[in-house]
């Protein structure tokens, strides 16, 4: 049905009934190369005719789950491999060709090129990873970690192709096309999510309350959600870190803050501050609290200068 051919060929009919009774059968590929069959096809195929019994499907509902699977795009017999909390599963600059679709557990897309480490998200069950790899030669453009122990499924270039053949031809021009596209985007992260952002954030906020003040000295108490979601906009970042950079300057007591208000008691310090303070990332809770002697006396040598 599929090659237009018999499976067995010979000269008449004893040697046609001696191939069959030893299972010797060309692949369909080679009877029909011209018709491109797809190689989940062929193995289907392949084990349905198979020569011992239990090679073959034990009934024809698996037969049947198997040729669905293929209709619906779904991509079987596939390697799978276990990652323990901590392991990595790629790292950022190496060399790749194969993705990983998350079966169960959680891991977590991170770069760290000569700097923090910079979370660039989460990814859990049903989630594929180091897709790139199986577009375009290139390397990795970021680590993964396993978060918890991890199962995934390995889809490599081979599998990937041979479902993008099932779709017209022009898909494959499209995800090529996105494909470098976000090959260039990934060049130009922004530049404040691969170092300490605190003073940004504070830049906008002193601006952000000169324009609230109006030319009165009383402190003024704004809503701390809405002064998070203007800082991430106007810097273009996530509103988390916004958040972690407003908890550091409370912690030295430069401004108040919690999930509903925040306010600045002294306009003048924080401009101080930002103007010749150390960065907020060097500042732990304990330096604050009388606990770091030299930190101190450099912050005051600081702005004293």
């Amino acid at each position: 049905m599929t090659t237009l051919h018999a499976p067995h060929s010979g000269g008449d009919v004893y040697g046609l009934i001696a191939k069959a009774m030893s299972g010797q059968f060309s692949p369909p590929q080679q009877h029909n190369p011209g018709w491109l069959i797809p190689e989940d096809i062929c193995r289907i195929i392949k084990r349905a005719m198979a020569f011992k019994k239990q090679d073959r499907y034990p009934s024809v509902d698996a037969m049947i789950r198997d040729i669905d699977d293929f209709l619906e795009g779904c991509w079987t017999d596939h390697e799978k491999k276990i990652f323990n909390p901590g392991e990595i599963l790629m790292h950022e600059g190496d060399a790749g060709d194969e993705a990983y679709m998350i079966v169960r557990g959680r891991v977590q897309v991170f770069r760290a090129t000569g700097g923090p480490r910079v979370v660039l998200g989460v990814l859990k069950e049903g989630d594929i990873v180091g897709e790139m790899a199986l577009i375009v030669n290139d390397t990795r453009s970021a680590s993964v970690e396993a978060l918890e122990q991890t199962e995934v499924a390995v889809l490599n270039k081979q599998i990937f192709s041979q479902n993008l053949k099932k779709l017209p031809r022009f898909i494959e021009k499209i995800v090529q096309s996105l494909a470098a596209r976000l090959i260039a985007t990934n060049t130009k992260i922004n530049p404040h999510l691969t170092g300490d952002a605190s003073f940004f954030v504070l830049q906008q906020l002193r601006l952000i309350y000169k324009d609230r003040l109006q030319d009165t000295a009383e402190p003024t108490r704004l809503a701390a959600g809405s002064i998070v979601d203007e800082i991430a906009e106007n810097l273009g970042i996530a509103g988390h870190l916004v958040t972690e950079a407003l908890q550091k300057a409370a912690r030295m007591n430069l401004i108040t803050f919690d999930e509903n208000v925040l306010s600045v008691p002294d306009m003048n310090e924080l401009a101080r501050f930002i103007r010749f303070g150390i960065p907020l990332y060097k500042m732990s809770v304990s330096d604050h609290s009388g606990g770091n002697d030299e930190t101190n006396r450099a912050e005051n040598q600081t702005r004293h200068e």
